[in-house]
């Protein structure tokens, strides 16, 4: 429920009636609003964190290497590879951390969408995955996922 809610792709109308017919929650206009406000993609969330991270990073071993090396020069250039050497490893984090994230929301949208399929037209897995457009770099962990949906 947690991620219909809050993670789901649909909007408006559509994201309005899935939680009236599955769950029986009636919005308004604005709550609808603010929850597709909240579903945000955790990915770009997670880049925006990183990024921070590396700033911060790359500022305090800056003063931290300058500090040790003497204020003047030392600080000055210590700063400078410490910032720039923590902002290209906070960005580089964020960017992979972010694609994971991306990653894994479509995994658990494409499992859900093939568990859907089986059951509504009661078809194999096989045949539920060829409805979809599953991108290939992602298709047989959908599939190791669904298959283990499926026997728990």
């Amino acid at each position: 429920m947690f991620n219909e809610i809050f993670a789901s792709r649909l909007k408006g109308e559509s994201y309005r009636s899935l939680l009236k017919e599955k769950y029986n929650i009636t919005l308004d206009d604005s709550t609808l609003e603010s929850l597709e406000r909240i579903s945000m993609s955790l990915g770009e969330e997670i880049v925006n964190y990183q990024r921070r991270v590396g700033y911060n990073k790359g500022h305090d071993e800056g003063y931290s290497d300058g500090y040790s090396n003497g204020y003047s020069e030392g600080h000055k250039e210590g700063h400078k590879e410490g910032f720039s050497e923590g902002r290209d490893k906070g960005f580089s984090e964020g960017r992979d951390k972010g694609y994971e994230s991306r990653k894994n929301e479509s995994i658990d949208h494409f499992s859900n969408t093939i568990i859907k399929l089986m059951k509504m037209l009661n078809i194999s897995i096989d045949e539920a995955s060829e409805l979809t457009e599953i991108p290939e770099d992602i298709k047989d962990d959908v599939i190791s996922k669904v298959k283990e949906r499926i026997s728990q």
